[in-house]
């Protein structure tokens, strides 16, 4: 196994590598599992997406972490924290795209817990964001079990793609 970040009661999460490019391939070129992300992308944006994600990881030690289900092995979901400009402001964003065939298990919940627990304890983050598209009431749902207070309705753009409709988390150690 790549190098291990976090264990779960379910989960293992770990640093992604070159090879995890199909897993983004495959759910960012399935139109219902990326719905909610901007849709399905060319791969090419899905290539730079993976290029940005290991380069977090080299230069700042966090980013999108692969996400294995620990009674299989199989890789169901990359969640994690990376930088992007919310209101023209670099924010700490968690975000996550699960496999549509996880959904409603509580892997995206679990998974996010603990990629927050990294951001917050490891690399000493005061304030993360947030930002479901308002009509993913699941991912809603995650964002305010892990105590995120809703701020107000974005558009951003996001790896190339306008994003409307989108609803402004916070999550502040100082709240």
């Amino acid at each position: 196994m790549n190098k291990l970040l976090i264990e779960t009661t379910r989960l293992f999460i770990r640093q992604p590598t070159p090879e995890d490019l199909d897993y983004l391939i495959t759910w960012l070129t399935d139109s219902e599992t990326s719905k909610h992300v901007g849709g399905v992308r060319p791969l090419e944006k899905i290539k730079e997406t993976m290029e940005k994600t290991l380069s977090n990881w080299k230069s700042k030690n966090f980013g999108g972490g692969i996400v294995v289900l620990k009674t299989t092995s199989e890789v169901i979901v990359i969640c994690g924290i990376s930088e992007v400009v919310i209101d023209e402001k670099v924010e700490n964003d968690l975000g996550y795209l699960i496999d549509k065939k996880y959904w409603n298990q509580g892997f995206a919940t679990e998974a996010s817990r603990a990629m927050m627990d990294y951001g917050i304890s490891i690399l000493g983050m005061t304030r993360i964001t947030a930002w479901p598209n308002k009509k993913n009431i699941s991912s809603i749902k995650v964002a305010e079990k892990l105590g995120f207070k809703f701020e107000k309705e974005i558009s951003e753009k996001h790896y190339g793609k306008l994003l409307s409709g989108m609803c402004l988390y916070i999550w502040s150690s100082s709240t």
